[in-house]
């Protein structure tokens, strides 16, 4: 009532339910508008979590110096989407996170308005590749994007890498972007690294048969690179919920030099390969499993006590799953810096400590 000069609940109903030639709320800017795109943003998270976000006050947050917004679930994403495709021409982080009722065909124009875009968050979407093809073409500032657990294949893929019609590249400025758990297949996430050399975070489920690919004909053929090494950015690496090839592996640990965090868990891996991690003096986070109970792979003493001797003064995050047995004692003594470590599905640990003593 205040912020539109309201004296009585009847008024406010008045403007609200007025025609767009009888005056109302439509016509009233509100107390806003000289606001700072940061105190803007918390009014629209505050408000949201009191009350909601009803028409009238999307009126009056949703500003053209606004920089950043995610779109809310209580709320009309009709009116908020239209709001922001016409008034916020600055927009650098656009949050759609698990916005499923709104429809794939959307986003192909919607994202043209925004070329300022530095952060978008598509997780959990219903989007069609001529979406990320606006993308592709419109951001050129984009540094990180979300796609993880939406409909995006390896066409919407390329379109953030290349135009296919003059071979220009896209999105030079690309650091982050996950895509776990969408139909891209290894393939894609390989042309992804080769147009994206200099991404440092890369959300992807097993990068075995990314790196496998490289050394295909296809890519060969494609690429006319008969011997693709690269020299990569990438902080994290996961092998994980599929098979692990020892060239998949040993290409992607000597093309990732600055690795901060390796993932392996749910696949069969040899207590050898594991030895390609000793030479990485960067690693601070290591989490290390077997596929299964029935067949064990990875052995505590002689794969995991090895590798704690080359990198364990340097950890401070270590999880271990599902290993025979699990000396405490020792993780204690090689790593003295953790600040976080789990162990899951041991099936004994030793020492065996008398808490009765």
């Amino acid at each position: 009532l205040i912020c539109y000069g309201c004296t009585s609940r009847t008024q406010m109903n008045q403007l609200l339910n007025a025609d767009e030639d009888e005056g109302g709320y439509l016509d009233i800017p509100g107390p806003f508008t000289d606001l700072p795109s940061s105190l803007l943003e918390e009014l629209v998270q505050v408000i949201y979590d009191h009350k909601g976000l009803p028409n009238e006050t999307l009126h009056q947050l949703i500003l053209p110096q606004l920089e950043s917004y995610k779109i809310q679930m209580r709320s009309s994403r009709h009116i908020q989407t239209n709001l922001i495709g016409q008034r916020c021409k600055k927009l650098k982080s656009l949050d759609f996170a698990y916005s499923k009722t709104i429809q794939p065909m959307f986003y192909t124009k919607f994202f043209r308005n925004f070329p300022n875009l530095v952060r978008i968050n598509l997780q959990g979407t219903i989007i069609d590749n001529e979406g990320f093809d606006s993308i592709g073409e419109i951001c050129t500032q984009l540094k990180e994007i979300n796609i993880s657990h939406s409909t995006i294949t390896d066409v919407g893929l390329m379109y953030l890498c290349v135009n296919e019609e003059d071979d220009l590249k896209r999105c030079q400025q690309l650091l982050s972007i996950s895509i776990e758990k969408t139909r891209t297949s290894a393939k894609g996430v390989a042309y992804l690294l080769y147009y994206h050399p200099l991404l440092v975070k890369l959300g992807y489920e097993n990068f075995s048969p990314v790196f496998e690919y490289f050394h295909s004909p296809e890519f060969i053929k494609t690429t006319k690179i008969s011997n693709y090494r690269p020299t990569l950015r990438l902080r994290n690496l996961m092998f994980a919920e599929d098979k692990v090839s020892e060239e998949g592996f040993t290409s992607a640990i000597e093309s990732c030099p600055l690795l901060e965090s390796v993932v392996v868990h749910q696949t069969d891996l040899s207590n050898s390969l594991l030895g390609d991690l000793m030479s990485i003096s960067t690693i601070t986070s290591l989490h290390l499993g077997n596929s299964s109970f029935s067949r064990h792979t990875l052995h505590f003493e002689d794969g995991i006590i090895p590798l704690l001797l080359a990198l364990g003064q340097r950890l401070t995050r270590l999880n271990l799953e599902k290993f025979n047995k699990v000396d405490v004692m020792q993780i204690g003594d090689l790593c003295p810096h953790l600040t976080y470590l789990r162990l899951s599905c041991v099936g004994s640990y030793i020492p065996v400590f008398d808490l009765l003593k």
